[in-house]
């Protein structure tokens, strides 16, 4: 007895080619773009390497040691009005400034000595870099994109 297949099935040995699905260009399809990606990147890496090698770490830190000394001791407060009074809560304030100061740079030693790959300074320098680049991009965005709108 024979077995015969259904017309709507086919025994030729075409091969076909598996279909996958369309991938996104991953490169510009345009020259212009593609410059003006690089364009973007050598603006971002040229200010990140000139931020990191301008700032003084050791003038960012004492300035930020010097803000949060100033927000973390208690103000001059209330009390007689006398010169004598005056001069003695200053001196207060002042030894207060000093000790937190100095309590605020004993953990940024000890943080240091625990984390020598991520030394203070380094970290100033790698924000500064973060910093001018990201300014820079916008910058260079905001320009690009006025010029953009005003082809259209």
């Amino acid at each position: 007895h024979t077995h015969t297949l259904p017309k709507s099935v086919s025994l030729s040995k075409r091969k076909t080619t598996p279909q996958f699905p369309r991938l996104p260009h991953v490169i510009p399809s345009s020259s212009q773009s593609f410059i003006a990606v690089m364009l973007s990147s050598l603006i971002s890496t040229g200010t990140f390497i000139w931020g990191f090698h301008s700032v003084e770490p050791s003038e960012v830190v004492d300035r930020v040691i010097a803000l949060v000394v100033d927000i973390i001791t208690p103000g001059k407060g209330s009390g007689s009005s006398s010169w004598w009074m005056r001069g003695l809560r200053t001196v207060q304030r002042g030894s207060q400034k000093i000790e937190k100061e100095m309590e605020i740079r004993s953990h940024l030693s000890q943080w240091d000595d625990g984390y020598p790959f991520i030394h203070h300074e380094l970290v100033v320098r790698y924000a500064a870099g973060l910093l001018a680049s990201t300014l820079a991009l916008t910058v260079y965005d905001l320009f690009r994109g006025n010029k953009n709108r005003r082809q259209d």
